[in-house]
This record gives C-alpha cells, sequence and structure tokens, in this order.
C-alpha cells in the first residue's frame, strides 16, 4: 500500500449517469436532450376524481329529471323550501327561498369578482369602519331571520316580513360574509397569500353594493327569462360556499394548511371539498326522503 502524500487530493468515487440523466462531464447545450415528462395525477387525485364520477352519476340516475328538480333536489339540503318564503318565477319556485337566494348568488358574485379582477388571494383586512358596516349586514339578515321564524309560528314580530327584505338581507349578508371571510381562508390555504384587500375604502364597496343591488332586482323582478339562470346560480354558490368549508376542514385534519402554493395546487383540495359536499348532500337528501 502507498502511502498518500500530503498535498494529494482525496479520491472521488462517482457512479456512472443512469439511463436518462446527463452527465456532469457533458458541456451545456451538448447531447441529447431529454423531453420533460408531465407527471401522473396522484392516487389522491385518482380516487376522489372517480368518486367525483360515481356521485354525479348517481344522482343523474336516481334524482328526478327535469334539471330544476334536481336543482330542487340539492338546494333541499340546505333550506326549508317553504313556499310562501321562496320567490317564483310566473309560478316556478327558486330551488331555495329568498332569503337563501339572496345569499349564495351574493357569495358567488363576490368571488366571481375577486378572481376576475386577480384578488384571489387577498389576505389582508378591511379598514375597520367597512368591517363594521359589513358586519352590520350580517347582524341585520339574523335579526330578520329570527323575525321570520317568529311571524312563520305566530309569536310577535318586530315587523311583517316580506320576501323583499329576505332577498335585501340575504344578498347583503351573502356579500359581506364573503368580503370578511375570504382573508382568513386566504391566510389558511395559501404558502404566499397576497398583502392586499378585497375592498379599501367606501368607494370600492359601493361597486360591491352596486352588484348586490342588481341581484335584488333580479331576483324581486323575477323575469321569465332569469328562472334558470338564476336558479343554477345559486345552487352553484351553494356548491361553491361548501367546498371552500369542507376544503380547509380537509387541510386543517391532515395539517397541510398554508401549503398551497399557486392555482394549479388549488385543484387537488377543491376536488376533495367538492366530493365532500356531494357526499353530504347525497346523506341529507337521503335521510329527509326516509323520513317523509
Amino acid at each position: 500500500m502507498i502511502p498518500r502524500q500530503p498535498d494529494e487530493p482525496l479520491p472521488v468515487h462517482t457512479e456512472p449517469p443512469q439511463a436518462g440523466e446527463a452527465s456532469d462531464a457533458e458541456p451545456d447545450g451538448v447531447g441529447p436532450s431529454q423531453p420533460e415528462m408531465a407527471r401522473p395525477p396522484s392516487r389522491a387525485a385518482s380516487l376522489l376524481a372517480s368518486a367525483l364520477l360515481a356521485i354525479t352519476a348517481l344522482f343523474l340516475l336516481y334524482s328526478p329529471w327535469p334539471l330544476i328538480a334536481k336543482l330542487h333536489a340539492i338546494g333541499a339540503a340546505c333550506c326549508a323550501q317553504i313556499p310562501s318564503h321562496t320567490i317564483t318565477f310566473q309560478g316556478r319556485p327558486m330551488p331555495v327561498d329568498s332569503r337563501n337566494s339572496g345569499i349564495y348568488l351574493g357569495v358567488l358574485l363576490v368571488i366571481a369578482i375577486l378572481w376576475l379582477g386577480g384578488r384571489q388571494r387577498a389576505a389582508s383586512y378591511s379598514p375597520a369602519p367597512i368591517r363594521n358596516l359589513l358586519m352590520l349586514c350580517v347582524l341585520a339578515m339574523m335579526l330578520d331571520g329570527f323575525n321570520s321564524v317568529a311571524q312563520t309560528h305566530h309569536f310577535q314580530v318586530l315587523y311583517q316580513d316580506t320576501n323583499l327584505i329576505r332577498v335585501v338581507t340575504g344578498t347583503l349578508a351573502g356579500m359581506a360574509l364573503t368580503i370578511l371571510v375570504v382573508p382568513i381562508y386566504n391566510r389558511l390555504v395559501w404558502r404566499d397569500p397576497a398583502i392586499i384587500t378585497i375592498v379599501d375604502d367606501y368607494v370600492e364597496l359601493g361597486g360591491f353594493l352596486i352588484v348586490a343591488l342588481l341581484v335584488i332586482l333580479s331576483l324581486q323582478a323575477a323575469p321569465s327569462a332569469l328562472y334558470y339562470p338564476l336558479s343554477i346560480l345559486s345552487i352553484v354558490g351553494f356548491l361553491v360556499t361548501m367546498t371552500m368549508v369542507n376544503s380547509c376542514v380537509i387541510l386543517v385534519s391532515i395539517r397541510r394548511e398554508h401549503t398551497v402554493a399557486d392555482e394549479r395546487g388549488l385543484f387537488l383540495p377543491a376536488l376533495a371539498g367538492l366530493v365532500f359536499t356531494l357526499v353530504e348532500i347525497l346523506l341529507i337528501t337521503t335521510v329527509r326522503a326516509h323520513a317523509a
């Protein structure tokens, strides 16, 4: 054995490059480049997609047709569907009552505005005066809800409730809750939430109020041409709301909050939240059908 000289470098053992890997000895730009392979979907995504397809097929096969009957079946999971509390379009009732129609349309429109305006990651809270005004909208809906229940059961009431009042308080509350809660959702979900607000001042709040007014006028006028669009959008708003809630619960349960890096990374939690939402709807509608 020949002793190593003090200035002799230590021997380095390297493994030959595996097939498909570039060798370090090759200069940049030399040698055949391998095309980047798209990663296959994860097992969780495949299972969730299969579950979504199975639930959708089950719903399409066993829930009643036509389409509006299916919308009413979904609406029954979140609403008592009291006829006197429901807006009708030339005798055709909405899938959910007037208050819930306003709430879910308000939620959906605010979320749509955020995504269209690039503020879907907004995580900063609005100024205190704006938040206080938004919380007043929520409290107004709660007060109207208690008053409506008292009126239904023939108790003493503060005022005679109407579908117009239910729509106004519901729409404003849906808008307000979304503006208040989305920053909390974004802080929980995103790895790098945007340090911007949804509403900075009264001018921006006025823009949302204009949208809310359009919803209120559309539901109050109840033109026949808007029956299906508003019915579908109200149910979509309900599904979006529950999907967001369930996706948060799932992320917290598996300790994966603050991990979504981009919009593509949001797909799997949203898919899981949607599957859980549909399962909940099926369970509720099944229990109600057997109890009836």
